[in-house]
Order: structure tokens, then C-alpha cells, then sequence
């Protein structure tokens, strides 16, 4: 229940390969210029039940979820609920990867998960920086590592994923 509005000039283009990840799923994907709009609704299978942390490899990406609206530069993470409504506005060309998280296993690390969408953590300092260089060395690597060597890094991104999501708190909200 996805609207896709393509390029002004009309030319969509979008690649993307997906690694199995243990219980996660991670998505390098490049693409021109698009406009995604989750429309509302429930998803159809168990297994589209997640939460999306991205982080920008380039271009340029803003997001819209519950009032909020972030705008990465490349480096940064953000968190979005897939199965709520959003927007995704992306006005040139772009890579980016998307760490597809189970919500029940999200919600075991952190209780208010949902206070934690759209917001910006920076790739730049802290555990932002930690995280999205790990992950972007780990989707870099993914095709010289063997199966059991890739699927061992699954739960350490995801402790660092938690770990960047609570450092940037969600306004009066308290993780």
C-alpha cells in the first residue's frame, strides 16, 4: 500500500539487494529522483511488521512520520514505522541503506520505539558516527564475507542501532 511518484523527467530507476541478516533484513538500494507515500492500513504478512533505520550513503532524503520531518545528510540514521503511515521525498538521485528490524524485536531493546521515528541521529559524532560506519562497512563487506562471518554481525548492528536511537531522546519522551 505504497503510492511511487516518479522523476519530473519521468526516467525511474531503482536497485536494490537485500542480504538476510539473522532476524534483520539489510537493503542497499540507489535510485533516481522518487516520492514514496505509505498509505494507511495495516500490512498484509507478519514479516512486513517493521521498523526501516536508514542511514544516506548520498543525495539528499527527508521523511515525514507523526508530525515529524527529518532531512539527512549522507552518514545519517533515522527510524521509521513501515507499517504507519509516512513520507519519503527524495529530489535527485540517491543511495541509502535500510536495516529492516522486526517490531517485536525492537521493542525487547527499547521501550517507546514508536516516539523514535523521524528523527535525525548524526553520522557524523557519537554513537551515530559508531553506527553508520559500522553498518556501511558491514553492507561494503557483505559480498567478502562468508554466511556465517555476515550473520555474526546482525546483533552487533543492532546493538549499535539501539544505542544511536538513545542517544538522540524524542523531545519529552523518555526511552
Amino acid at each position: 500500500r505504497v503510492e511511487i511518484g516518479p522523476p519530473a523527467d519521468g526516467a525511474l530507476f531503482n536497485e536494490m539487494t537485500i542480504y538476510p541478516w539473522q532476524d534483520l533484513r539489510l537493503s542497499v538500494i540507489r535510485s533516481n529522483a522518487i516520492g514514496i507515500e505509505r498509505l494507511p492500513g495495516e500490512p498484509y504478512r507478519t514479516d512486513q511488521d517493521t521498523y526501516f533505520a536508514v542511514v544516506l550513503l548520498s543525495g539528499r532524503y527527508s521523511l515525514e512520520q507523526q508530525g515529524r520531518e527529518v532531512f539527512l545528510r549522507p552518514g545519517d540514521i533515522t527510524l521509521y514505522d513501515a507499517t504507519r503511515p509516512h513520507r519519503i521525498h527524495c529530489p535527485r538521485s540517491f543511495s541509502k541503506l535500510i536495516v529492516s528490524i522486526p517490531r517485536a524485536v525492537l521493542r525487547e531493546r527499547i521501550a517507546g520505539t514508536e516516539h523514535c521515528t523521524a528523527l535525525r541521529i548524526p553520522g557524523t559524532e557519537g554513537m551515530g558516527a559508531v553506527a553508520s560506519r559500522f553498518l556501511r562497512t558491514s553492507a561494503g563487506q557483505a559480498g567478502r564475507l562468508n554466511s556465517g562471518e555476515f550473520s555474526a554481525l546482525a546483533g552487533h548492528s543492532l546493538d549499535l542501532l539501539t544505542l544511536a536511537l538513545t542517544s538522540v531522546p524524542p523531545g519529552n519522551f523518555s526511552l
